[in-house]
């Protein structure tokens, strides 16, 4: 109990100096932008969160400031004569032995039972929001994007999520002007690239644990306007036109407005009433001045915000005494990656043409789907696919098996099928598989030899390959050449099956994509230039050939915003200003894609047939 009295006592006082310094900062430095503002005051609010821990495990040192203060005398013990006999004192009522109960502190008890209250409401209060926030996100339904969703709940667009965040949007976003589309995307975007959602947790939180200190209350409004503002900074670089968007922000104010009142749900709107004329004045007076910001404030707040939480944990300020009190310190307390996994590549070998194709030992067919978000998982011997057309099944069967360069079945163009009924691209007829092969069987010869003769025994299929003249694009050399580097011994590994990567470490000729918010990144260690342009046949959906006549293995990044020319990756409903994959290709890597005619390669169906269920 009595650590818990000096957790609360430490939080009282000590991050008040922090604020008075921030304060200071930002008007001596004339810091008017908004989104150095929030940075500061976020640093302000990580320093209320761990200062109260720092001050109780921290060794103290008191400052002597104030008056002096003397010692209360002590009286020195009675010394006897030693020819002076004591005279016994009279028994005590007490015998000496028994030891004295201590006192119940119930002025501490008082404060902790307060305290705890408070904490269980604030806390049961959030609650109510998060719940009510995952049912909005549950019933809503997903745009094209991952990031992106609409909800018939919400009234304003707003940002939510950690771990995942997203942007709900609310129903009939789509009949939006595209001004309005644009200004709302590009506000709310920004909030998901700046981890708004995970500041304003980290406000609430403190709000919640710190409820009885005002400081808590004032930055966990504080950081919810900056982050609206340096929001609205960012969107008018999109719109540059401070009037419409204003009206957007009066129009979702109003529908907030209409719509009443409820607990507070742990997003950032995008729009609220009770600060609606204040954000616009601040949206004209963006596009009229550019007020000063802060050049690295991460930076800055780390150098100079670390030092002062310590000075502010380990000082205080005390009076000058006689002789110093001396107290042992006590011994302080000891204290995530790119997210995506690097991508399998590679693909089975064709089997030769005079052996027959291996084929499972037991393979089940059933109609439907059980889990649609589990579509396949595989492990050797044993495959399992579901919800599965019989197109998607034959693309994979014979783009994997008749594959020449080994290894496991690699994302690359994909041959346009042509023929057979319309039921083989139904949604009406996916189909589950679970098959079982023997001797432990590789992944890459079940998804291709072994899976296109269950389709040519239980489907009836049979198809043939056709060569034509067909619209590419030529991968040449730019002006200037290649601007990528040959490839080095150990820069990457080669390919194994159950190979595990660790940080950092690539397989070699083989891709690495990486999907953000508005932007791909595809990374090659030790690719050939084939392997670049099988990759962009892909993500391009149109064969792409090499021209530049470069030979080696080379290390390769390309970053790009995708668009409607890059339909096999999720894109944005509008464009937020980045690099196309053409304009990419050509700055980043020194190569250029020119558009031309050339030989394209083509599955068509002879025939096909339902096949029967087991």
């Amino acid at each position: 109990m009595t650590w818990l009295v000096d957790f609360l006592a430490a939080s009282l006082v000590r991050p008040l100096s922090l604020a008075a310094v921030a304060w200071l900062a930002l008007r001596l430095g004339r810091i008017r932008h908004p989104a150095s503002q929030h940075a500061v005051w976020t640093a302000v609010l990580i320093g209320l969160l761990t200062l109260p821990i720092v001050s109780v495990i921290a060794p103290h040192w008191s400052i002597p400031v104030l008056p002096e203060k003397q010692p209360p005398a002590i009286a020195a013990p009675f010394a006897p004569p030693v020819d002076y006999e004591p005279i016994a004192a009279e028994a005590p009522l007490v015998p000496a032995s028994m030891p004295v109960a201590p006192q119940f502190p119930f002025r501490s008890f008082l404060i902790v039972c307060c305290y705890v209250a408070g904490l269980l409401m604030m806390l049961a209060y959030r609650s109510i929001g998060w719940v009510l926030l995952r049912r909005i996100v549950s019933r809503s339904t997903q745009s094209r994007a991952p990031w992106l969703r609409e909800s018939a709940d919400v009234s304003t667009p707003f940002a939510v999520g950690i771990m995942l965040p997203c942007v709900i949007l609310p129903k009939g976003w789509r009949a939006w002007d595209p001004g309005k589309r644009r200004a709302v995307l590009a506000h709310e975007f920004a909030h998901l690239r700046r981890r708004d959602a995970l500041i304003l947790a980290l406000a609430r939180f403190g709000k919640c644990l710190f409820w009885f200190h005002p400081l808590a209350w004032y930055l966990s409004r504080k950081l919810s306007n900056l982050a609206e503002l340096a929001c609205d900074a960012e969107a008018l670089e999109k719109v540059s036109d401070p009037g419409q968007y204003s009206r957007i922000l009066l129009e979702f104010a109003a529908a907030v407005n209409d719509s009443g009142s409820r607990v507070a749900l742990p997003g950032l709107a995008m729009a609220a009433s009770s600060n609606i004329s204040r954000r616009i004045d601040h949206v004209f007076d963006l596009c009229n001045r550019a007020p000063r910001r802060l050049a690295r404030p991460a930076i800055v707040l780390a150098l100079i915000g670390a030092p002062l939480v310590c000075a502010a944990a380990t000082f205080s300020i005390g009076s000058r005494i006689a002789l110093p009190i001396l107290s042992a310190p006590q011994a302080p307390v000891p204290p995530d990656a790119q997210l995506t996994a690097p991508t399998q590549t590679g693909a089975a070998s064709a089997p030769n043409a005079l052996s027959p194709k291996p084929k499972f030992e037991v393979a089940s067919i059933r109609r439907g789907c059980d889990t649609p978000d589990n579509l396949q998982s595989s492990s050797p011997g044993r495959l399992t696919l579901n919800c599965m057309r019989v197109k998607y099944l034959i693309q994979r069967a014979y783009d994997y098996g008749d594959s020449n360069d080994g290894g496991f079945p690699q994302l690359h163009m994909w041959t346009p099928i042509e023929g057979g009924p319309s039921w083989i691209d139904s949604a009406q007829n996916e189909f589950q598989i679970t098959a079982t092969a023997a001797n432990g069987a590789s992944t890459a010869l079940m998804n291709g030899p072994m899976l296109q003769s269950l389709l040519e025994d239980r489907f009836k299929l049979k198809i043939h390959r056709e060569t034509r003249q067909v619209p590419v694009f030529a991968l040449v050399l730019g002006k200037g050449g290649p601007k990528f580097q040959a490839s080095k011994p150990g820069d990457c590994l080669p390919y194994s099956p159950g190979l595990k990567l660790k940080s950092g470490e690539y397989v070699c000729d083989r891709v690495r994509l990486s999907m953000a918010i508005a932007g791909t990144k595809m990374s090659f260690r030790g690719a050939s230039i084939l392997t670049l342009a099988r990759d962009l046949s892909y993500r391009l959906n149109r064969p792409v050939i090499d021209r530049t006549g470069l030979s080696g293995t080379f290390n390769i990044n390309l970053e790009f915003e995708p668009d409607d020319d890059t339909p096999t990756l999720h894109h944005m409903p509008i464009s937020l200003g980045g690099t196309n994959i053409f304009t990419a290709v050509q700055e980043q890597l020194g190569l250029k894609l020119e558009s031309t005619k050339g030989q394209g390669e083509f599955l068509v169906i002879d025939s096909v047939e339902m096949p029967t269920e087991d």
